[in-house]
């Protein structure tokens, strides 16, 4: 994954299944409010859906970057978003916005749908990035793709 500055490797979970302490750690810090300077625990559902993506685009010989746009929110930095809602799943580490250089937000957003059935998926087609959350299960799709 990328925040912001050079791609990160991160593992997260242990071949049990339990989390990584460290690794979790440091998936908390690449998912943090950037603006705010706050971290929050992050859903590790929400992580083994991104890993999922990871996985498949590696598998398809794909090999991409996860860019982290927006992960954990403040409240402060919530209202500030354009677009943003009142009860987001951001404010409590349960979202991110995500882009995958080379992949199409709709194609992205097919995979969020395969891998989060049980989560929202928010594609956004003329921003170039994917919502992915682990909340109640929904999907939206805004705005033409860019020509």
């Amino acid at each position: 994954m990328r925040r912001d500055g050079p791609a990160t490797a991160v593992r997260y979970r242990l071949g049990d299944g339990r989390l990584d302490l460290e690794g979790y750690r440091a998936a908390c810090y690449l998912l943090r409010d950037v603006r705010a300077g706050r971290m929050a625990q992050i859903d590790p559902q929400l992580l083994d859906v991104l890993c999922g993506i990871q996985r498949w685009m590696d598998f398809t010989g794909q090999r991409s970057t996860i860019e982290i746009t927006s992960g954990f929110r403040t409240v402060q930095t919530n209202d500030s978003a354009e677009g943003s809602g009142r009860h987001s799943m951001h404010l409590v580490g349960k979202a991110a916005d995500i882009v995958v250089p080379g992949a199409t937000s709709r194609v992205i957003g097919d995979m969020v749908q395969r891998f989060n059935h049980e989560g929202g998926t928010g594609i956004y087609l003329g921003r170039g990035f994917v919502h992915v959350d682990t909340g109640s299960a929904r999907t939206w799709v805004t705005g033409p793709a860019r020509r």
